[in-house]
């Protein structure tokens, strides 16, 4: 994608992929990461493989999200960091997270693997009775 893309895509408020590959052989990840921390409030990382460098599997660093879905207390909140506004959803758990992730499904990768792109995070151990 060229910056005239970039800039297009940007336009039209569509959700789509940036990328950047980099290659590995001069470049820590773990190190980035850290970097990256220092200066962003909400950041999450996720390594494929911990220990082994040969496979050719993904890292991801998550910064900044325009969006948040909590469930605390038995009460889903979806948040919009955008528009700073916090919506009460009265839905079940579970069918709400799929729908959101539905909605906003992105379907150009630019030859990205699927993970490139999406929701990311953590369901904690109290989700479970939701299954």
């Amino acid at each position: 994608m060229d910056i005239t893309q970039l800039q297009e895509r940007l336009q039209l408020n569509e959700n789509f992929i940036f990328s950047k590959t980099i290659s590995t052989v001069s470049f820590d990840i773990i190190a980035s990461f850290l970097k990256l921390k220092q200066n962003f409030g909400d950041i999450i990382f996720l390594e494929s493989s911990e220990k082994v460098q040969s496979r050719g599997r993904y890292s991801i660093i998550a910064v900044n999200p325009d969006k948040k879905w909590i469930f605390q207390n038995e009460e889903i909140t979806y948040r919009d960091l955008i528009t700073k506004k916090d919506q009460l959803v009265r839905e079940e758990p579970i069918a709400n997270l799929k729908a959101i992730i539905a909605r906003d499904k992105i379907t150009d990768f630019n030859g990205l693997p699927v993970m490139a792109a999406g929701w990311y995070g953590y369901l904690g151990y109290d989700m479970v009775k939701y299954y």
